[in-house]
């Protein structure tokens, strides 16, 4: 899979303040981001391989193609044994073959076979990205709930074609838990700090505040303590932007508020934005 080049945005903004390991003062901001932006980029790279190379085995087509039923469950059973050998090696929470219509052929989830399979998950919010993809082989979600494992989770999907048709999509989910171990290594030291949060300002990680990677159950107040909308000296996301403006080089933006001023790096990898702050 060709690797993807990042673009690094340095921006000054005007934040007020407020950690833990081992990136000196010596280390720029943007190579900071451009760190913790490789560490997630070759997490997809290797889910999104991962699947697509399972993708590639010949029961996908046998069972589209089978002409009867103990030709059609023989070929099941070879995808439920892919599937569990996948979770196993790389510790999916849960991965299931969809068809066209919404309705589950397959599910693995706890290194089981799900025998309960839904009727309709055409309303996913993988589901309709992944049949439409044209240039890519692979679709990354956003982060969600998952009421599988009952944690936070990202969800990798391809399609499964046949005869130049999409008959089904392969999808899994990794919880967010791999990628906050993989991202905290190598922590900043105070006052610097870093924040990962996704395309709508859902925080999943904060250097400033301990991590919670414990799996939650599906009620909100356990969902919003686990990711928590972006917020820096009580500005939103959108007050942040909004308080940019245009700097004098492309792709450079300062802003200003009451509080000070920082500078900051940040680097947007598959939705997720990668930012780091310091005082100016």
């Amino acid at each position: 899979m060709r690797r993807r080049r990042l673009p690094i945005i340095a921006i000054s903004l005007v934040l007020a303040l407020a950690p833990a390991a081992a990136v000196g003062e010596e280390t720029g901001l943007a190579d900071i981001v451009a760190g913790k932006a490789g560490i997630i980029t070759l997490l997809h790279d290797k889910a999104a391989h991962a699947l697509v190379t399972v993708a590639q085995d010949e029961s996908f087509a046998r069972y589209f193609r089978a002409e009867t039923e103990a030709e059609r469950l023989a070929a099941k059973r070879r995808i439920e044994e892919i599937s569990l050998a996948m979770e196993r090696r790389f510790r999916v929470g849960e991965m299931c073959l969809i068809g066209a219509d919404g309705a589950e052929i397959t599910r693995i989830v706890g290194s089981r076979v799900a025998l309960d399979l839904d009727i309709d998950e055409s309303d996913s919010i993988f589901f309709a990205p992944t049949f439409e993809l044209r240039s890519r082989p692979v679709s990354i979600s956003p982060i969600y709930a998952s009421a599988d494992s009952d944690t936070w989770v990202i969800a990798y999907s391809t399609p499964i074609r046949l005869d130049g048709e999409t008959r089904a999509i392969l999808h899994y989910e990794h919880s967010l838990q791999g990628y906050m171990q993989a991202i905290v290594r190598d922590h900043v030291e105070s006052p610097r700090f870093i924040l990962v949060f996704d395309a709508i300002g859902r925080v999943i990680y904060d250097s400033r505040r301990p991590m919670m990677l414990t799996a939650v159950t599906m009620n909100s107040e356990q969902i919003a303590a686990y990711v928590r909308p972006f917020e820096l000296d009580g500005l939103t996301l959108a007050d942040t932007e909004s308080s940019l403006v245009p700097g004098v080089r492309l792709n450079v933006r300062e802003g200003l508020t009451a509080q000070g001023r920082y500078r900051a790096a940040s680097i947007v990898v598959e939705g997720w934005t990668v930012l780091a702050l310091e005082p100016a």
